[in-house]
C-alpha cells in the first residue's frame, strides 16, 4: 500500500510475472502483466490498439467499396430503417425470417447494400470482441497464477517437483481452453472477412 498526502492509502500496483510470483516493481526486462482500472496492460507486444485502428480503417474501406464513397454511405445510413441495421441482431426488434425476406424484396439498391455492409462489419466487430476477450482472459490467467498459492502447506523439501490439483488448477485450465477457443474463432473470422473483402467489388457489382 502507498500513502498519499491526505492520508488515503492507495493499493499498490502489482505486476503479474511469468513465474507466478507477483512483484510491486517490474523485474528488469522480463515480461509482466498489470491490471488497470478497466483492462490489463501488457509489457510489450500488445497489438489490441493496432487491431482496433485497423478495424476502424477496414470499416471505412468496406463502406467506400460497397457504396462507392463514404459520403454515399452516410447519406444512405441517414434515412435507413432500424430493421435493416439491427433486424435479426437486436432482440428488441421483433421480426420473423418470412417478414424480413418479404421486406427485403421491396428494398432499393442502397438499402440492400446496407444489409450487406452490416453483415460484413458484424464479422469485423466479432473479431474485435474476440481480440479483447483473449487479452482479458490472458490477464485473468496470470492474475490467478500469481495471487493464489498452489501449496496446501510448506514443501517438505526444497528444489523438488510438486504437482497441484483442485479447483484453482481447473480454473487456470479453463482460462487456457477459452483462450485457444477464442484464437481459433479469430482465425475463422479473419478467413470470412478476407473472403468477403476479396470478392466485395464483384459482389457489389453483380448482386446490386
Amino acid at each position: 500500500m502507498s500513502d498519499t498526502q491526505d492520508g488515503f492509502r492507495a493499493p499498490s500496483i502489482m505486476f503479474y510475472n511469468l513465474d507466478g510470483i507477483p512483484s510491486e516493481e517490474p523485474r528488469g526486462n522480463l515480461f509482466w502483466i498489470r491490471e488497470g482500472w478497466d483492462s490489463f496492460a501488457l509489457k510489450e507486444n500488445d497489438l489490441t490498439y493496432d487491431i482496433e485502428g485497423s478495424a476502424f480503417a477496414l470499416r471505412n474501406w468496406i463502406a467506400a467499396t460497397i457504396f462507392g464513397s463514404l459520403s454515399t454511405y452516410y447519406e444512405a445510413l441517414a434515412f435507413s430503417n432500424m430493421l435493416i441495421v439491427q433486424g435479426g441482431v437486436d432482440s428488441d426488434i421483433k421480426v420473423s425470417k418470412e417478414m424480413f425476406e418479404k421486406y427485403v424484396r421491396n428494398l432499393g439498391i442502397d438499402e440492400r447494400k446496407l444489409i450487406y455492409y452490416h453483415d460484413v462489419i458484424n464479422l469485423v466487430g466479432a473479431l474485435q470482441n474476440s481480440v479483447q476477450e483473449v487479452k482479458h482472459l490472458m490477464g485473468e490467467f496470470y492474475k490467478e497464477f500469481n495471487v493464489n498459492s498452489f501449496m496446501l502447506g510448506p514443501p517438505f523439501e526444497s528444489d523438488i517437483v510438486m504437482h497441484a490439483s483442485g479447483l484453482l488448477v481447473t480454473k487456470l485450465f479453463t482460462f487456457v481452453n477459452y483462450i485457444f477457443v477464442s484464437l481459433y474463432s479469430q482465425m475463422d473470422f479473419l478467413a470470412k472477412i478476407a473472403y468477403e473483402c476479396q470478392h466485395m467489388e464483384r459482389t457489389t457489382r453483380d448482386c446490386f
